[in-house]
């Protein structure tokens, strides 16, 4: 895996990320995130966007997908 960093931290690449929420990357959204409203396009189920709003953030989420269409919350 690259340990490259990215401007503003490391990049999803670089930390090895994809296709799952996981303790490391809420703590990387804790540690860069930077005011208090987060846009989450591509939500999916919403893991990191309930996240982000138990943690006190401003929270809007859109995906296209149909198969999300059921799973749609409103926070």
């Amino acid at each position: 895996m690259e340990n490259k960093l990215a401007e503003n931290g490391p990049t999803e690449t670089s930390l090895g990320w994809r296709y799952s929420a996981s303790g490391t990357k809420m703590e990387y959204l804790k540690k860069y995130a930077v005011g208090n409203t987060v846009l989450d396009i591509g939500c999916g189920k919403g893991w990191y966007s309930i996240f982000l709003k138990d943690e006190g953030f401003d929270v809007y989420a859109i995906d296209i997908e149909k198969q999300f269409e059921d799973d749609r919350i409103i926070m």
